[in-house]
């Protein structure tokens, strides 16, 4: 994304992200630095063939000194990959046995079909019921033609989740003029956000 598209600043934002840990692809992490602390400890792995990268570190927030996981991942197109996960995030003290809520962002790799309880069950996060989710959405991917609903976000902590689209929630009608690849070979995602309440 050109500097023109980016609606933050450096010294605001920063950015973990898992480096070259598997082939040529990475995962990261954007936070809001005035709010949250990022722990020293950063976990980070590949879920299938030195391909598809997990990361994993523990934030602070300012205000309060609460504590939270979070994890950023590619998943691979197996299914039940998301069990790798299980243990590191357990390692931070996130789970249901924990005693750290957990924000869980990730381009899965499997459509709907494959229910976000499952993904949350296999992780350790507990009954979907407790916990808080992005709505489903055609966001994968510009190449082609956004017939895919694999990007996610769970949460543990919070109530009250609503899902909103910074670009819009109609695939390939919500591409934003900026996207310079007219032929879409960039497989773009369209971006989800999910707000929690009483977090």
């Amino acid at each position: 994304m050109g500097e023109n598209h980016v609606p933050w600043s450096d010294a605001k934002y920063k950015m973990i992200d898992s480096g070259a840990t598997c082939s040529s692809d990475k995962t990261s992490i954007l936070y809001d630095s005035t709010k949250w602390t990022p722990s020293s400890d950063v976990l980070k792995g590949c879920l299938a063939n030195n391909d598809r990268p997990w990361i994993a570190t523990t934030f602070t927030e300012s205000a309060s000194g609460k504590e939270i996981v979070v994890v950023g991942s590619h998943f691979s197109h197996t299914a039940g990959c998301e069990q790798l996960l299980k243990a590191p995030i357990a390692k931070l003290g996130g789970g249901k046995d924990g005693s750290k809520g957990v924000v869980f962002m990730a381009d899965t790799n499997n459509d709907r079909a494959y229910e976000t309880s499952k993904l949350a069950n296999n992780m350790g996060l507990g009954d979907i019921g407790d916990l808080q989710k992005s709505d489903s959405f055609k966001s994968c991917c510009s190449d082609s033609g956004m017939p895919y609903q694999y990007d996610r976000i769970i949460s543990t902590i919070g109530s009250q989740g609503t899902t909103s689209y910074p670009y819009g929630n109609k695939g390939m009608e919500s591409l934003p003029a900026w996207f310079p690849d007219t032929d879409y070979r960039d497989e773009m995602h369209l971006p989800v956000v999910l707000t929690v309440q009483n977090a």
